[in-house]
């Protein structure tokens, strides 16, 4: 059975940092929250993430819809597919039962959900915000603080100019993203609970690699799953 894994937290936590580890150390395929709903290509999605406003549900949903038959695949096909960024709010957890329902009666899946919550203060998150880059061709993540890039702001795998996400450019937008997640965290947590195996607690605020080698620890010691050592 493989795993289908959700990451979630506060806005620039390191969730996608996490993740790519796990893509290049478990083989795992990594789907990314905010990347499905950009490919709807809506302009009102496009303006409430620029805004830091949390997207609807039936957005959310159809994002999920549009990749299910990707994200089934991938599920027979490799240990376990990676979601970042979500759940951000009490509806997406319905949306997720949603799906699991879907992969099960459409496709004959049933992978065993497992979610990673990373958690940080705020002024610890704030600084990473103002050090993240990305990359626009590849979608690698990096942090002048704490993951720099090789050659300044170019990105190690294809040497393209990295930028800052558009939701990373004002303090305001940030803000407006850390409330809403601060509004939901304890009652999004509950109603997660419903749906998981298990909820894992990790504090964010360490070293990535600090952070990497404690869900790898989990994922090998509950689950069996084998990574790379490197």
């Amino acid at each position: 059975m493989s795993l289908l894994i959700l990451i979630f937290g506060p806005p620039s936590i390191g969730k996608d940092t996490q993740a790519d580890v796990l893509v290049r150390k478990c083989g795992f395929i990594k789907f990314q929250m905010s990347d499905l709903l950009r490919s709807l290509n809506s302009q009102v999605v496009d303006r409430i993430i620029a805004s830091g406003d949390l997207v609807p549900a039936r957005y959310v949903y159809k994002a999920l819809l549009n990749s299910v038959d990707i994200i089934s695949a991938a599920l027979v096909s490799h240990p376990g597919v990676i979601i970042t960024g979500f759940p951000r709010k009490t509806e997406d957890v319905d949306v997720m039962d949603k799906v699991l329902d879907l992969l099960s009666s459409r496709y004959g899946v049933y992978p065993k959900l497992v979610a990673f919550k990373l958690d940080g203060d705020y002024e610890s998150i704030l600084k990473r915000v103002r050090g993240r880059l990305v990359c626009p061709v590849c979608g690698a993540v990096y942090n002048v603080f704490t993951h720099p890039p090789k050659n300044d702001r170019l990105c190690d795998k294809d040497g393209a100019k990295l930028v800052r996400r558009i939701d990373d450019r004002t303090i305001d937008v940030f803000n407006k993203r850390w409330e809403e997640y601060k509004a939901q965290e304890r009652i999004l947590y509950v109603r997660l609970k419903d749906i998981v195996s298990a909820i894992y607690d990790i504090d964010a605020t360490r070293a990535i690699k600090e952070i990497a080698d404690d869900i790898l620890r989990i994922l090998k010691d509950e689950f069996g799953i084998k990574c790379i050592e490197k």
